[in-house]
């Protein structure tokens, strides 16, 4: 029985593993702003943010952008300079999407 119930969740594991390197996989919006608020906050960008997080007191903390997209693309910064390159487009695009994966495997522990 058990051997059965394994080979369900190293399907789905394998289905998850998929999404992260899929291009079509569908985010919410709130992941989109976040890839930017880091982007705009780690490089310095000229990007017109989202209203949510412009003024003297944005209505949107900053703690979700830095915990879902800043902390993965700093590690991969950090990564490809440890092998003495930069990081490529490709690993940040799926860095985010790996902690995504990672919490949500954690989660079936």
């Amino acid at each position: 029985m058990f051997e059965d119930v394994r080979a369900w969740y190293a399907g789905a594991a394998a289905l998850r593993m998929a999404m992260v390197f899929s291009p079509g996989y569908v985010h919410p919006d709130e992941f989109f702003q976040a890839q930017e608020v880091a982007a705009v906050r780690m490089h310095s960008l000229g990007v017109d943010l989202a209203w949510e997080f412009k003024g003297a007191a944005p209505c949107r903390a900053g703690i979700v952008p830095y915990l879902s997209a800043e902390l993965p693309y700093r590690a991969a910064t950090a990564a490809a300079a440890w092998i003495g390159c930069s990081p490529p487009a490709w690993l940040m695009l799926v860095a985010p999407r790996l902690l995504a994966l990672a919490l949500s495997l954690l989660v079936d522990v």
